[in-house]
């Protein structure tokens, strides 16, 4: 074929016009490149064919490649390309290809994809494609480039791990609605369209076998539980598959292999084996031993090794939940230095030193060997003086410590874990990330018997690989049936104290013991003794100044006192709920602050009644008012598409609309109505105006802030009351509890979401506020005697408009808060919401529920 492709290409690829020759591999890619230069030669002595440019320029450009047959083929003016070359051989060849000045070669198999190349947009006026085949094959080539190429679903083979996601965010609930899922697939819709692709005979028959089999296998690897033949449950090992995006015959592997007794050899025998990885488990086992030595490989290999590497993060924090479960300390702990070791590169037997920029293993022999002083750690090295340091390491300072051997950027991340170290049990694990700030809070199951435990606390890092003395400390918990005692006992260099933790918690038999214990199960949880709830009554009334400066009596003008001066151009926010209470207070002081103003409503003269009142106090407000009903769905849209047209930015978003219903009413989407307006609407709200916001604070350079209006009501939800579908379509109600149940939804979705764009590296945060108790709009079709003579008893505990506003302003414009994300304010303070508020897992759970009943919603509208 090699005579024949070199023919074609002399012929169609005149006037230094470039050519593309798809092969089938690597290797063969090289050796047509060879046999081309060849036929080159032999055509022309002097100058070869395919050369564009001179020797001479080409060799800067030779100079820098690592291949020695690539090297040979560029002096002729053919180059090649496949995925086991370096970096930078692949840049060059690119390079030299994209300015004409060499002819290429790819490896890509896929006939549309070759077609696709056959012309450059733009630059070309027409392009010729020329296969060369077999003869049998001519007519089968032409079938498929003259007709319309069929596209068939391979959902069937991936189907087991959709429908535990799906299982366990609640969507597929039973049999039938695992049946319904199928029908809105693009599988369910090329089923009749060919069926002997899809092995059909009746398609009820089908779908229901399809179901039966995907659920058994399901159940039989532990990941959902069938309920009388009908009734489909989540898990604990589908959940941790469905969170870590994980299939579920790996998850169904990891809790059958990680027994107590493996050792790290077999734990990564069952990290490679896992269904993830693309490679044959033997050579993914190889390759990540090698990246353990640090033993370069090349070629082929070194792509391959990129490959292998990008899995491990993922499964290995499926492995340590699975672990976890079982409550097994030590091999949970080596579950996460494994983590480590791939991030960094290294053994845990080497070397700590090696994490550092500057630090060969050569010269952590020579710190180890250091006269004087043996430096063992990164903390041993941070204690030395300037001059020692320049000496011994020939460098004037550190560089921050980073992992250039692993194939992408990763987030660290960190595990706080608590153990029996005699027992080797695992009592409580939490997987945290480090902030400028953070409170854990760790639940775990207190011991039947009275007496004395020591448990050990592990604070791990997934990337770093650090002494255990510098990551543990040691709790002694000593308890009798009236009183637990907790004791923080002292180790050098790591605590200055000891402190003791007292909480009477009555009978530990008992359910609770004046409210200051719950018990779940076996879980305790300690509340705040009575005394403190005094004291944080009094600071309230007397409107006593927190943290931030502030308190319960300031006010939003005050927050943002000096705000306006920490911005050097207009910032534009989005108020939701501005026409009334708090909402028109946060509109009137951001517009003083110089801010422009884009306030949504449903009605538009009450709107234009506020732009009149705010441009009376200040003339200079830029305020736009735009149409929009938070309950539904398409209203929205229309609403974000309206914004994105004026070109405007976004800098801030202030979720404040709230609806309080006393009886059961359903949106136009038919959604209840104060979970559609509180929580549904303001999310899809911020989902389609996000994307504006992350490219508004990467232009400004100025952190974009988004303001979930939440309340204190939240904490009266149950987690048993707590059901995605029962808040949008309810069975029974109760309209205190659908609102309670939307400001919790307000919170879990500012904690999800704030996760997400950490991820992104995005400069936007988002924060949920309570802003106190204020008779605002809300209450305006609940008015009577009773209710006029309870706010007219309660005056002086609740708060005016301005200091209710004062927390939403504070979280939108105060410079103090930067950086701050994922937060709940109350009086301009950071403080707690309530555990189930606090639930990463019920945060992600909720956001796919959502994302799923939107996604259904506004697809059913299109029909």
């Amino acid at each position: 074929m090699t005579k024949p492709m070199y023919t074609a290409i002399v012929q169609h690829a005149r006037k230094g016009k470039p050519a593309i020759v798809f092969v089938p591999s690597r290797n063969h890619a090289r050796l047509a490149a060879v046999d081309l230069m060849t036929y080159s030669s032999m055509d022309s002595k002097d100058v070869p064919v395919f050369l564009l440019k001179s020797g001479t320029e080409l060799e800067s450009f030779m100079e820098r490649i690592n291949e020695p047959v690539l090297k040979e083929t560029l002096k002729c003016g053919v180059g090649y390309l496949h995925e086991g070359l370096s970096a930078t051989d692949q840049d060059i060849v690119k390079t030299l290809f994209e300015t004409g000045w060499i002819q290429s070669e790819y490896p890509v198999s896929d006939l549309l994809q070759m077609m696709g190349h056959a012309s450059r947009p733009l630059v070309d006026s027409s392009g010729k494609c020329v296969i060369l085949c077999h003869a049998p094959c001519k007519d089968y080539y032409k079938k498929f480039l003259y007709e319309a190429f069929p596209v068939e679903s391979n959902l069937q083979h991936y189907l087991h791990d959709n429908f535990n996601a799906e299982v366990v965010v609640g969507v597929i609930q039973n049999k039938q609605d695992a049946v319904d899922y199928l029908t809105w697939t693009f599988m369910y819709r090329r089923l009749t369209q060919n069926p002997n692709y899809y092995n059909l005979r009746h398609i009820s028959d089908h779908l229901s076998e399809l179901v039966e089999n995907t659920i058994s296998d399901l159940e039989s690897s532990k990941c959902v539980t069938l309920v009388d033949d009908v009734l489909l449950s989540p898990l604990n090992l589908g959940r941790i598959a469905s969170y870590y995006y994980v299939s579920y015959t790996t998850i169904e592997r990891f809790s059958s292999s990680l027994t107590s007794k493996r050792k790290l050899k077999g734990l990564l025998e069952i990290l490679a084996s896992a269904s993830e990885s693309t490679d044959p488990h033997v050579k993914a086992n190889a390759l990540l031993l090698a990246h353990f030595s640090r033993q370069m490989v090349g070629g082929n290999l070194a792509s391959d090794q990129q490959e292998v590497l990008l899995s491990p993060s993922r499964l290995l924090q499926a492995m340590v939940d699975v672990i976890s479960s079982n409550g097994r300390l030590n091999l949970a702990l080596l579950a996460m230095e494994v983590s480590q070791m791939v991030t960094q590169g290294m053994w845990e037997r080497d070397s700590r030193l090696l994490q550092l920029s500057h630090i060969t293993k050569e010269l952590a022999k020579k710190c180890q060997e250091n006269p004087g002083k043996s430096i063992e750690s990164v903390f041993d090295l941070l204690e030395m003086e300037e001059d020692e340091k320049h000496e011994l390491l020939q460098i004037t300072e550190v560089g921050p410590v980073f992992a250039p051997r692993y194939p992408k950027d990763k987030e660290e991340g960190w595990w706080l874990v608590v153990g029996d170290i005699k027992s080797n049990h695992l009592v409580a694990i939490k997987r945290v990330n480090l902030q400028r700030k953070s409170r854990i809070k760790l639940d775990f199951t207190a011991p039947a018997e009275a007496g004395t435990r020591t448990y050990k606390l592990y604070f791990m890092s997934d990337s770093y690989l650090v002494e255990e003395s510098d990551s543990a400390f040691i709790f002694a918990c000593a308890y009798s049936s009236r009183t637990i005692f907790f004791q923080k006992l002292r180790q050098p260099n790591s605590i200055s104290c000891i402190t003791w933790f007292t909480i009477p918690c009555g009978n530990l038999s008992g359910n609770s013991m004046n409210g200051l214990t719950e018990r779940r199960g076996a879980i305790l949880q300690f509340k705040i003794p009575s005394c403190d709830l005094m004291k944080a009554t009094l600071k309230y009334l007397v409107g006593i100044a927190g943290p931030s400066g502030y308190g319960s009596k300031t006010t939003a003008e005050h927050v943002t006192q000096n705000c306006s001066v920490s911005f050097t151009s207009q910032l534009t926010a989005i108020i939701t709920g501005a026409t009334s209470g708090i909402g028109a207070e946060t509109a009137r002081v951001l517009a003083k602050r110089g801010v422009r103003l884009v306030i949504p409503a449903r009605d538009l003269k009450k709107a234009a009644m506020l732009k009149e009142a705010i441009l009376r106090e200040s003339p200079w407000a830029d305020i736009i008012l735009l149409e929009i009903d938070l309950s539904s769905f398409a209203s929205i849209q229309r609403f974000c598409a309206h914004f994105l047209s004026l070109g405007l930015p976004l800098h801030i978003l202030i979720n404040n609309a709230g609806k309080f219903s006393q009886k059961l009413e359903f949106s136009e989407d038919k959604i209840e109505l104060t979970f559609a307006t509180n929580y549904l609407g303001h999310f899809l709200l911020t989902e389609m105006l996000l994307d504006k916001m992350v490219e508004t604070a990467e232009q400004a350079g100025i952190e974009g802030r988004i303001v979930n209006v939440s309340s204190v009501v939240h904490n009266w939800v149950k987690r048993d009351h707590f059901c995605f579908s029962q808040m949008f379509n309810p069975k029974s109600y109760n309209g205190t509890r659908a609102y309670a149940q939307s400001k919790l939804a307000n919170i879990l979705h500012a904690k999800e979401l704030s996760r997400q764009l950490m991820a992104r590296n995005a400069n936007v945060a988002i924060n949920a506020v309570h802003p106190g108790i204020v008779k605002t709009g809300i209450t305006r079709d609940h008015k009577g005697f009773i209710t006029d003579s309870l706010y007219f008893m309660a005056s002086k505990l609740l708060k005016s408009a301005s200091q209710g506003s004062a927390s939403t302003c504070y979280v939108a414009l105060n410079p103090q808060t930067k950086g701050v994300s994922g937060k709940y304010f109350a009086d301009c303070d950071e403080c707690h919401c309530s555990a189930l508020a606090n639930d990463e897992i019920e945060a992600h759970i909720l956001w796919k529920h959502t994302r799923a009943l939107i996604h259904r919603r506004l697809l059913s509208s299109l029909k």
